[in-house]
């Protein structure tokens, strides 16, 4: 994507590979990164990150047999 502006952030919300079996909203911001389980409305992870969050990839990536996420 070619965009005429810097985002501000973006998000992804599925089914990832986790135990609790819960829908899960991924949120990328320019200075930390959000794992949230959207049933219980509560964080799974939450991490600062100096650079921001440029991208998120989560599937099967390649040659890695478990799924990103």
């Amino acid at each position: 994507w070619h965009f005429e502006y810097q985002p501000k952030g973006f998000c992804f919300c599925g089914w990832l590979r986790n135990t609790a079996g819960c829908d899960t909203l991924l949120v990328g911001r320019p200075a930390n990164f959000l794992k949230s389980d959207v049933e219980k409305n509560s964080d799974l992870f939450y991490k600062d990150i100096a650079d921001g969050a440029n991208g998120i990839v989560t599937g099967r990536l390649g040659c890695f047999e478990n799924p990103l996420g």
